[in-house]
């Protein structure tokens, strides 16, 4: 897992560990907890293909997406990322 996947999978447990894809105009992004993610959506999908989040929300859809039960335990492994997450650019 790149730091970028750990920093996101953290972000996202600190903002209800649930959220919602949106379109603007720099493509898809994550709102979660009232909060734009500072993650693109790939990192999302690679979070996805790992198993660590998973899409929601209906048949074929793939607009919701939570922290999966593997994904709480790579939290475990993951520790406080708190300093990491000071440090990321928002994506506007």
């Amino acid at each position: 897992m790149t730091d970028a996947e750990k920093n996101a999978l953290y972000w996202l447990s600190k903002h209800n560990s649930d959220g919602t894809f949106a379109k603007g105009g720099h493509g898809n992004y994550l709102i979660a907890g009232g909060e734009k993610a500072p993650f693109t959506r790939s990192t999302w999908n690679h979070l996805q293909d790992a198993g660590l989040v998973e899409y929601y929300g209906g048949p074929r859809s793939r607009s919701r997406c939570r922290i999966s039960v593997p994904g709480r335990a790579a939290l475990v492994m993951i520790g406080n990322r708190d300093d990491e997450l000071a440090n990321i650019p928002t994506l506007d």
